[in-house]
């Protein structure tokens, strides 16, 4: 059975709806509390998440006759990828009518209305019968989300809305972004030696260069501003000559939203590139941290470890509970994967 797309109205989620959603979420998501492993975490956000959800990204909100019997909340790239929609919930009465399908449609048409190329979303690999739904969307798997301690637990799925652009030749930048004590640095020196040929510049090598003048990296200002736009350039700038020379590069930095969006992206042009932020658990990122022999105060990573969170879901790898090996292994995955 499949609803009119006429009886069922779709609109935006405002920050009223916020009850609405957090309710209905987890009306539809119950029937899974005891069963889906690891627990969906779901079940561990309150109303103040959800509020979040809806600020940094947004969502969907569908009724029938005016009840809300679904809805959904969504991520957008800040590199202008692609759109991430997660916590797709139909409440059990209203379900195989179509309603999830059409609210897919719609959250598609709200990528192209932005600018994405693209749509992700995450599936239990627990629930073929959702992998089914979207593969007949038209969404393909890329890649496998991995939980440590339980392997794969969920498909990363993915629709092209237009075509992709052709790559360009020459090497491969990954960019391995995250907050500080997360283990961006060496996962990306591990990923180098998985290459036949590769190039790990860091952002703060290069800042260290400079001799006299420097500003401190913790201590915001215009000096430091300047001094990060310059080093974020004489990275991109490194790189260049051994991208064009066939050599993959690997350039480490925390890639803050809004600084990756300023600073970076208008220097990727003509680059193939992909970005991954490396996203432990901030317990663990702390404890990390105190070993450290740079250390950086603990106000500082959790605003880090915060930023971090502002990257949708697809570009973030959590390692937590993954060694160093196991963690190279995924980042590699995901950087191929795209």
């Amino acid at each position: 059975m499949c609803e009119p797309a006429g009886a069922l109205e779709l609109g935006d989620a405002t920050l009223d709806d916020a009850p609405r959603i957090f309710a209905l979420t987890l009306a539809a998501y119950e029937e899974y509390r005891h069963t889906l492993v690891p627990p969906s975490g779901v079940f561990g956000e309150d109303l103040a998440a959800v509020r979040r959800d809806l600020e940094l990204g947004g969502g969907v909100i569908a009724r029938l006759a005016g009840a809300p019997v679904a809805c959904a909340r969504y991520e957008i790239d800040p590199a202008g990828e692609f759109l991430y929609f997660g916590r797709l919930a139909v409440l059990p009465a209203y379900r195989r009518r179509g309603i999830a399908a059409q609210i897919v449609r719609w959250l598609e048409a709200r990528a192209l209305a932005l600018g994405l190329p693209e749509v992700r979303l995450g599936a239990r690999l627990s629930l073929p019968g959702n992998i089914h739904l979207y593969a007949n969307l038209g969404y393909s798997i890329y890649d496998h989300e991995e939980r440590a301690g339980f392997g794969p637990v969920a498909a990363e799925m993915r629709r092209r809305l237009r075509p992709e652009a052709a790559r360009p030749a020459g090497g491969l930048l990954a960019l391995f972004g995250g907050g500080a004590g997360g283990g961006k640095s060496t996962i990306a020196a591990g990923w180098c030696v998985t290459r036949p040929r590769a190039v790990h510049l860091q952002l703060d090598s290069m800042w260290e260069s400079i001799i006299h003048g420097r500003a401190d990296p913790l201590v915001p200002g215009d000096l430091a501003g300047d001094q990060y736009a310059l080093s974020a350039r004489a990275c991109v700038g490194a790189a260049r000559p051994f991208l064009a020379g066939g050599y993959d590069v690997a350039i480490d930095d925390v890639f803050e939203p809004g600084a990756f969006t300023m600073h970076w992206q208008p220097l990727l042009d003509g680059l193939s590139w992909r970005l991954l932020i490396v996203h432990p658990e901030l317990q663990d990122v702390l404890q990390r941290g105190a070993a450290r022999e740079k250390r950086v105060p603990a106000a500082i990573v959790r605003a880090q470890h915060a930023a971090s969170e502002r990257w949708p879901e697809p570009r973030r790898l959590d390692t937590t509970g993954f060694d160093i090996s196991e963690s190279v292994r995924l980042a590699a995955r995901a950087i191929a994967a795209g």
